[in-house]
């Protein structure tokens, strides 16, 4: 599958969508783009560059418990066991081991791409991999790189309903020639999300859904049973349907009880979702009880540093909503200490400080000069621009990144 010629971005550094809830899981899944995009601006390599690599056979399997393959030749990725040979020899390894594929590239040239993509280059990482996906012999390359080209599409939509629209499609196209491929759950992820971002909520569910199903039957584990009930959620957010949206909150942390505490990934998804019902609340306009969800958050966090932080987050949002709404200058001030407090003094490398950040930003744009001086517009785009710099796989980065475009 390639992305048609008229389709093609022009080669300058996009930005993702100012996010509402229905995106909060790009916080999560930012972190698999950064691992995985693998190649840059040196692959614009002339048709015989490419299939010279090719002809090289050395790929490369990350495994996820730090093993290295390397002089490879990876032959098929499917849902349950990746073939490569090594040398004449033919072997397999466990999908769910793999951490990531990478085709014939050199780690200097991965390097670059990680640097482009933490710097919000989507467009190109869309071009790129489909000039790799264009040009390739190998079947098993095309079909990695078509989905990082349809991934990246998606990241570079920015918001964009008629793009976020053709990343949907292109994924559909991909989902349906790749139906038993190793991305396949990132795929149907992905393409939830685009869905969302083009205003077909209904649509997206089905993919969660979809995703749901495979993750169960395929034993994929119930950390992408739990990303297919939050992806659910956020659908529902976006169908404007709270309580169900809640409920598919939920679920996804039931989902996540049994996994260990020192899953990091399973604690950030677990923290999102509790944070997502609240923030459930502040999407139907009840700032009240958002505030008394967040504080029960705080009462029942024990000493989870995270989800602590997330709460008195939580709260603040609330706060500042309600205060901004009702063009209450004094709680909109408790919301900013509040908020200043959380990210001066957040230590779990979670989602609350680009948020405390975020909001703190924003609140200050809001006022405006009169209530903030002269210099708010500096200040506020500092605090951005800081997000950033700083967070640049969050979902506040994306906001932050739209806020300073407008």
């Amino acid at each position: 599958m390639a992305i048609p010629s008229i389709m093609k971005l022009p080669i300058t550094t996009m930005t993702l969508t100012t996010m509402s809830l229905t995106t909060m899981t790009l916080a999560i899944t930012m972190t698999s783009v950064s691992s995985a995009v693998l190649l840059s601006s040196a692959v614009l390599l002339s048709s015989g560059a490419v299939h010279a690599q090719d002809a090289a056979r050395d790929d490369i399997l990350r495994m996820r418990d730090g093993q290295t393959l390397r002089k490879i030749e990876i032959v098929s990725e499917n849902l349950d066991t990746v073939t490569y040979k090594n040398g004449s020899k033919e072997e397999s390894a466990a999908s769910r081991d793999v951490l990531e594929a990478v085709y014939a590239a050199s780690d200097e040239v991965g390097e670059r791409a990680r640097f482009a993509a933490d710097n919000g280059e989507f467009s190109r990482a869309a071009n790129l991999y489909q000039e790799i996906a264009d040009r390739s012999s190998r079947e098993p390359a095309k079909a990695w790189a078509a989905f990082w080209a349809a991934r990246n599409l998606f990241f570079a939509a920015a918001g964009d309903e008629g793009l976020a629209q053709t990343a949907a499609s292109t994924l559909a196209t991909w989902i349906g020639k790749n139906s038993e491929h190793r991305l396949l759950p990132l795929a149907l992820e992905t393409q939830g999300q685009a869905l969302i971002t083009a205003g077909k909520a209904d649509e997206a569910q089905k993919a969660y859904q979809a995703l749901g199903k495979i993750a169960a039957d395929k034993d994929l584990g119930s950390m992408w049973v739990a990303r297919g009930k939050f992806g659910e959620a956020q659908a529902l957010v976006g169908a404007g349907k709270f309580a169900d949206a809640r409920t598919a909150f939920v679920a996804a942390s039931a989902t996540l009880s049994a996994e260990s505490a020192d899953n990091r990934e399973a604690a950030n998804l677990a923290v999102a979702a509790k944070t997502g019902e609240g923030e459930c609340y502040l999407a139907e306009k009840r700032n009240k009880e958002a505030q008394d969800y967040f504080r029960r958050m705080q009462s029942n966090a024990g000493d989870d540093a995270m989800l602590i932080a997330a709460a008195r987050c939580g709260e603040a949002h609330a706060i500042l909503e309600e205060g901004l709404a009702k063009n209450d200058l004094k709680s909109v001030r408790r919301a900013q200490a509040l908020l200043a407090e959380v990210s001066a003094t957040d230590a779990s490398d979670g989602d609350a400080s680009p948020k405390a950040a975020y909001l703190l930003a924003q609140s200050i744009l809001a006022l405006g000069e009169e209530k903030e001086g002269k210099d708010f517009q500096k200040r506020a785009k500092s605090m951005l621009q800081d997000i950033v710099d700083n967070y640049g796989a969050s979902r506040w980065a994306a906001r932050a990144r739209s806020l300073l475009k407008s």
